[in-house]
């Protein structure tokens, strides 16, 4: 039997599910030629994506 650590199941969801809010967001930006500003520099990995951090 697969042993699972049942205890580490919320937090891959949650990563899980801002990666997808992250790609969503993103990819309105991209498709609307807008700059998308925000503190979080995972941004930086969609590479066709123009962003930039608040000063």
């Amino acid at each position: 039997m697969l042993a699972v650590d049942v205890t580490i199941l919320p937090t891959v969801a949650l990563g899980f599910l801002r990666l997808v809010t992250e790609v969503y967001l993103a990819a309105c930006a991209m498709s609307l030629n807008a700059t998308w500003v925000s503190f979080n520099r995972g941004f930086a990995r969609f590479s066709g994506l123009t962003w930039s951090q608040p000063a």
